[in-house]
């Protein structure tokens, strides 16, 4: 029970980093946000590319 408690403090603590000081030390805010977005802010994720399919592309085009 020690050990899972010790296990589960690292995840805590990187959301922590995340949403109470908004900054990401080590790098993997990006890749996680790939997996789970939502427990990365907003300005911490990567930007997407805007998806669009045939009938959202000929709609940009006219």
């Amino acid at each position: 029970m020690i050990a899972f408690g010790g296990l589960m403090s690292l995840p805590v603590a990187q959301l922590m980093i995340w949403w109470i000081l908004g900054s990401d030390p080590i790098g993997i805010a990006p890749e996680v946000s790939k997996i789970v977005p939502i427990v990365v802010p907003s300005d911490l994720r990567e930007a997407e590319p805007a998806e669009t399919d045939s009938v959202t592309r000929s709609t940009l085009d006219q």
